[in-house]
């Protein structure tokens, strides 16, 4: 995802910003997550995808994710 991204939950509450790398932290809810990133305002300009934080294992006290959007 681009630097700068938007990353949004089902409601359209910005969550966190996509920073260098492409790596962004967020706080999440238990249970399954629909997200969507946003880059701009065409509708190939976001993506969206869906995360369930408890089926990711800790890593040193965080849930650790490589997300690809398309």
């Amino acid at each position: 995802m681009p630097f700068g991204s938007q990353l949004h939950d089902a409601d359209g509450n910005v969550l966190g910003i996509v920073g260098p790398a492409g790596r962004a932290m967020l706080s999440l809810a238990d249970g399954l997550q629909l997200l969507e990133a946003r880059w701009g305002e065409a509708p190939d300009e976001r993506c969206r995808f869906e995360l369930d934080p408890q089926a990711i294992p800790q890593n040193q006290g965080y849930r650790l994710q490589s997300l690809t959007c398309e």
